[in-house]
């Protein structure tokens, strides 16, 4: 790895004090305690990316959970949908929230993902809706 899995940092000067030469050495992992090698930066970063995705997950399943009982109602049970404003007022939100996750989508798939449900379950109210 280059010399990256070290965590000890030597270091050896040579001073003259008084035309005597003598050595001198900082050892140890404390010396500069907040470098971290690649590797560790490494499994520090995708340990976050994993947590972020996780927690996106959640809150996909707590958010399509909410809309899922008003979807069910108007499409099987002929309830009566949300108010058209606020179903477009969220299509219209979804839309702009998609297109970043789409620019971004290598990092950002859980929220294309969650969008891509978002804005199907608000287009089938909205069209119920105009009905």
């Amino acid at each position: 790895m280059g010399g990256y899995e070290y965590r000890e940092i030597f270091i050896m000067a040579r001073t003259k004090p008084r035309g005597k030469q003598q050595t001198i050495s900082l050892v140890g992992g404390d010396y500069l305690p907040h470098l971290k090698t690649r590797y560790e930066q490494d499994i520090i970063r995708k340990a976050r990316v994993r947590t972020s995705n996780l927690l996106g997950l959640i809150g996909m399943v707590f958010i399509q959970g909410a809309t899922l009982p008003s979807l069910v109602s108007v499409v099987l049970y002929g309830g009566t949908p949300p108010p058209l404003t606020l179903l477009v007022g969220v299509f219209v939100g979804l839309c702009f929230y998609q297109a970043r996750a789409i620019r971004n989508l290598k990092y950002e798939w859980v929220y294309a993902c969650g969008n891509t449900i978002g804005l199907t379950s608000n287009f089938i109210l909205i069209l119920y809706s105009l009905a």
